[in-house]
């Protein structure tokens, strides 16, 4: 696979959201990019910062679809794999934090 790293270029890619984000129940909080799987696989996954999700509490969406729900996510989502961002609400910005894979969600 290509390297494609832009959100134009990963824009129709997948992505997986934690079911609490999905229903809006909280905000997301963390967000993670991992080396893509497959070239139809952006590599990340958001999550809504609590401990313990359950593999089947997620759903995969366009990396758009996500992008439309929270916009404030734009401004991480040129980051090469291998990166973790965080912040502690939805008014606060973006911070990058040390990557683990141990983040993932799936």
């Amino acid at each position: 696979m290509s390297e494609r790293w832009s959100y134009e270029d990963l824009r129709n890619s997948g992505a997986i959201i934690c079911e609490r984000i999905s229903y809006p129940e909280r905000p997301i909080l963390h967000a993670a990019r991992d080396v893509p799987a497959e070239p139809e696989d952006s590599g990340w996954q958001f999550l809504c910062g609590v401990e313990n999700h359950e593999h089947s509490r997620a759903s995969v969406w366009a990396l758009h679809e996500v992008a439309d729900l929270d916009p404030s996510i734009r401004v991480i989502l040129d980051a090469a794999p291998q990166v973790s961002f965080e912040r502690s609400t939805i008014e606060t910005p973006w911070r990058r934090i040390q990557y683990s894979n141990d983040d993932e969600l799936i």
